[in-house]
């Protein structure tokens, strides 16, 4: 943040107003209405440093430039105001001293009367010494006026007056100026040592408060070469964004009289930010642009300038920059917010996981949000979901993540998720496309074995012993996982003498023209097979039927006699053959 110390607010219009230098040497603003007959002298009191003019029968004059048009200050307590103090003659009737005040180039003036003691203000003679103040504010004007000024006279001033001085100006005491006492004379006070105790002549500036067309200001990101102007936030706000590098540029109402006006240049001003602390923790730095070069102390500079305002990544919060005319007005606050102001979506993971429709199941989507500027994730923005039936809206966390449940209804549904911010020049937006399985997981297939149908419903199928079964898992017509991932597992390993090919536990991606595998059963397979068809989309469900052997298809029956039976000499198993009480199934052997 930058800020000058001290700051020259309350401008004085005149120079050397303080009479510090010689009022008559070149440069310093004054001149005398008469050179060859001046009838000023500049003084000291040397006992409280005051500098100050004797007015015996002369006038001093200065002009300055106007930097508003004054008919823009036409109200109650704004315009140009000339405030001095003044010691008049205590010389009681003849010509009062007075002040004038000029319009140029209309010649256009009022006349200020210094009255003396005789007046309204009369003293008593003990309070001689003490110096009346003056303020009065230009009135009389005319539109195309230029230049205004100031003139202090004698009232024995060679303009009213032909007659010569009496009388050589009195010697300055050491002690206290006391009033003139010959007639039409008149003091007027520079600086003293105590300057809250005499300020001098000053001629000032008093604006109204500064007014922003449509309460607004213009701010964009430095260097982007298209500068997108930032709308204010919604709270009125001016949005500071994080990471970035700011111009702002005030725009004054035209009526208003800050900024300039054809001949009129309008006010410079000082800006900072309101709360040291607070800027330094948001890491906010405010600084001019166009400040003057020949006073690098001074980083005033016109109003309509452009103030760049840099602000790093290291928290959000609020604050106010404060906007001072270097003339007299009401301090202008404008107020700000820190915060992630440009945002794009960086992340948005299509979800592994389709719902079943008729299981009413939901889906979460996700989507990161990031500062554009800053490459951060942008914590606590709104990010606006939008579905066809409604429009919900959440923040994000520290990560940046939000996130949106959502039941769908039927499949490839389109919900969109938008983040906005005042530096976007349009929304950032990313479109799930949203997958969901409009069936029951079973409905998803047409399964057979030996071209018969397997169903949910269906009692376990038959696996007969030396025989080779084709199992088929083809997609239904309602299908709509052709092409993803399925897996067919066993999910027991209760049987014996099936084998399957391909083997099980394969994984892959379901054509459309189905799968097959081959089930192969030896003459001594037992048991049941528990399979289970798996998808990665819907991993919470499974397709699970099962298969049991029966003891058929033999190749070769025998007799088994009496002694076979006994002795046991049966190479399969003999209790098989003794519940058979007759038969014994093997591969003919020779004996």
């Amino acid at each position: 943040m930058i800020m000058t110390t001290p700051r020259k607010t309350g401008r004085n219009l005149l120079k050397n107003g303080t009479f510090e230098k010689n009022f008559l040497d070149p440069d310093n603003g004054w001149n005398v209405a008469t050179p060859d007959a001046p009838g000023v002298a500049q003084e000291k009191d040397f006992g409280t440093g005051l500098n100050y003019l004797y007015l015996e029968r002369g006038i001093v004059q200065q002009r300055f430039a106007l930097p508003v048009n004054p008919r823009k200050l036409d109200a109650t307590n704004y315009g140009y105001q000339l405030s001095f103090q003044y010691q008049p003659t205590r010389f009681q009737g003849g010509k009062e001293p007075y002040a004038e005040l000029r319009a140029w180039p209309s010649e256009k003036k009022d006349c200020v009367k210094l009255p003396t003691a005789g007046s309204d203000n009369r003293l008593a003679a003990d309070d001689y010494t003490q110096w009346l103040s003056r303020e009065v504010f230009f009135k009389s004007y005319e539109d195309g006026d230029r230049e205004f000024e100031v003139r202090l006279a004698s009232g024995r001033n060679p303009e009213v007056s032909l007659s010569d001085p009496e009388h050589e100006p009195p010697e300055a005491t050491h002690l206290a100026v006391e009033w003139p006492f010959r007639e039409g004379e008149l003091h007027v006070a520079g600086s003293s040592t105590d300057a809250s105790v005499h300020p001098g002549v000053a001629v000032q500036l008093h604006l109204p408060p500064l007014k922003l067309q449509d309460g607004k200001v213009r701010i964009h990101f430095e260097g982007n070469s298209n500068t997108h102007i930032a709308p204010l936030l919604p709270d009125g706000r001016v949005p500071i964004c994080r990471g970035a590098t700011h111009m702002m540029t005030l725009l004054p109402e035209e009526d208003n009289g800050w900024a300039e006006d054809g001949l009129y240049p309008g006010t410079d001003v000082y800006g900072e930010l309101d709360n040291p602390d607070e800027a330094e923790r948001l890491k906010v730095m405010l600084s001019a642009t166009e400040s003057n070069p020949e006073d690098p102390e001074d980083d005033a500079q016109h109003v309509t300038a452009p103030w760049r305002i840099e602000c790093g990544n290291a928290a959000s919060g609020e604050l106010d920059i404060a906007i001072d005319s270097v003339y007299h007005a009401d301090r202008f606050i404008l107020p700000c917010s820190v915060g992630h102001y440009q945002l794009a979506i960086s992340e948005h993971p299509e979800p592994l996981h389709w719902p079943v429709i008729p299981s009413n199941e939901p889906v979460q989507l996700a989507v990161r949000v990031c500062n554009s500027v800053a490459k951060v994730p942008a914590d606590n923005v709104v990010v606006q979901w939008k579905t066809p039936k409604r429009t919900e809206s959440c923040t994000t966390d520290e990560e940046g993540w939000a996130y949106f449940t959502y039941h769908p209804t039927e499949d490839k549904t389109s919900v969109e998720a938008s983040v906005d911010a005042p530096y976007n020049i349009e929304p950032d937006q990313y479109t799930f496309t949203v997958r969901a399985i409009p069936t029951s997981p079973w409905e998803q297939f047409d399964i057979t074995l030996d071209d018969q149908p397997v169903t949910e419903a269906a009692e376990p199928s038959q696996l007969r012993w030396g025989k080779t079964h084709t199992l088929r898992i083809c997609p239904s017509e309602d299908c709509v996982l052709v092409g993803e991932t399925v897996e067919l597992k066993l999910r027991n390993a209760g049987a014996s003498g099936v084998s399957f090919s391909p083997a099980l536990d394969w994984c892959g991606p379901l054509p459309d023209t189905g799968l097959t595998w081959h089930i192969s059963c030896e003459e001594n397979a037992a048991g049941v097979v528990d399979l289970a068809l798996t998808c990665e989309r819907m991993p919470a469900h499974a397709v699970e039927f099962s298969s049991s052997v029966e003891a058929f298809g033999i190749s070769t029956l025998q007799v088994a006699s009496r002694e076979e039976q006994a002795e046991g000499s049966d190479p399969f198993n003999l209790g098989y053959v003794r519940d058979n009480k007759l038969f014994y199934i093997r591969e003919k052997q020779r004996i």
